[in-house]
């Protein structure tokens, strides 16, 4: 939760790119309360970018949420939905220049 702010940052330097940033709450489908417990986290923190609250019973999650290995999980994709290199799992902020990469890679071939 505490990258949550920087996250926010990210998206509002990125959105001027034409680049999204979407998070998803792998537990905030489970429960009416684990959702409104999310809300209010997003709320409190400042959130403004998109996030996703899956359903355990959905395709999407059994296909590819229970397939995260840790967390936070962070994929860069490009515009036709190709995942760029390999999930970037810890905390960004000492991963900042992969993420940059990946980013300038898209970017590159517009």
């Amino acid at each position: 939760m505490e990258e949550m702010p920087q996250l926010e940052e990210m998206y509002q330097n990125l959105k001027a790119e034409n680049i999204n940033l979407i998070g998803v709450g792998t537990d905030s489908g489970e429960s009416e309360e684990n959702l409104e417990t999310s809300r209010k986290i997003l709320t409190e923190k400042g959130v403004t970018f998109q996030n996703i609250s899956p359903d355990p019973e959905n395709a999407f999650y059994q296909d590819f949420i229970s397939e995260i290995l840790g967390y936070p999980t962070t994929y860069v994709v490009d515009k036709e939905g190709n995942i760029i290199g390999a999930p970037i799992i810890g905390n960004l902020e000492n991963q900042m220049d992969v993420l940059q990469k990946r980013i300038d890679t898209i970017l590159s071939e517009k």
